[in-house]
């Protein structure tokens, strides 16, 4: 695996206060065979100058001008020339050792689709930590968090040759994606070691809780229609239900965590 060619998808919207340090995490990677490729999605600012400024071969820097992080990571598959596939928002980090650790037990178990690995937040504090192997694909239809945070995995690209983002869903796009990569008997493991680093996000706590409520709703319905037959879905709306609760709570947004509460989201 030592020359294997891992493509990094990096979408980028108004991003030029991080996006540096989001590529320097690149260039440090001890694995060194990679190509990163930076989606420019309608930036107002000078995200792309930036990245275009690291004068280096390996850095594509491609335009989406549809707005949406979900039309700018199909962008980047659509470029991307890897065996296998990652992704790093601007804003955010890959430890040192991110790719050559998960590239490691691709090696050592051949028939894996996916590997991820321990978040940790700006600093080293531990966030998050995989805690199921083997076939994941009704842990995530369940929304269990075994096997699922955010945009973590690294994935063979053989197995999202003909898949993208769904471009409906302004949140838990990510969390779809991997259950369609999934839905096949994707084998999944994990590293015990850091591999995505998260450092900031934009936007206020309260909007992203808001996207967050409505993208789960949107969720939703693609699973009632998509796998009816696989879930529960009155379950699934009552772990959602806890989930924003408890989201709400830890924000402290009392009354919105009410709402939720004793309310169903919409259908």
């Amino acid at each position: 695996m030592d020359k294997a060619l891992v493509s990094i998808i990096m979408p980028v919207h108004n991003g030029a206060t991080s996006i540096g340090s989001a590529i320097e995490s690149v260039l440090q990677q001890v694995h060194q065979e990679w190509e990163l490729i930076v989606i420019d999605n309608a930036s107002k600012d000078d995200s792309a100058g930036i990245a275009r400024s690291f004068n280096d071969d390996r850095i594509i820097v491609a335009q989406e001008e549809r707005i949406g992080v979900a039309f700018a990571r199909n962008k980047g598959l659509d470029l991307a020339r890897g065996s296998f596939i990652c992704f790093l928002d601007a804003d955010d980090r890959l430890p040192e050792s991110s790719l050559s650790s998960r590239l490691h037990l691709f090696a050592r178990q051949e028939a894996l689709g996916a590997v991820d690995g321990q978040v940790i937040r700006e600093g080293g504090a531990h966030q998050w930590s995989p805690k199921i192997k083997g076939d994941v694909f009704q842990n995530l239809l369940e929304l269990n968090d075994g096997a699922f945070t955010g945009i973590t995995w690294m994935i063979k690209s053989e197995i999202v040759k003909h898949l993208r983002f769904n471009t409906a869903l302004s949140h838990c796009e990510d969390l779809y994606f991997f259950i369609t990569c999934a839905k096949k008997g994707l084998q999944y493991d994990f590293v015990e070691l850091p591999v995505y680093e998260v450092v900031g996000s934009e936007g206020s706590a309260m909007s992203q809780l808001r996207g967050l409520e409505e993208g789960y709703a949107q969720l939703l319905r693609l699973l009632e229609k998509d796998f009816t037959a696989l879930i529960n879905i009155k379950e699934l709306k009552q772990k959602v239900r806890r989930i924003m609760w408890r989201s709400y709570l830890k924000q402290g947004k009392v009354l919105p965590a009410l709402r939720v509460f004793f309310s169903s989201l919409p259908s």
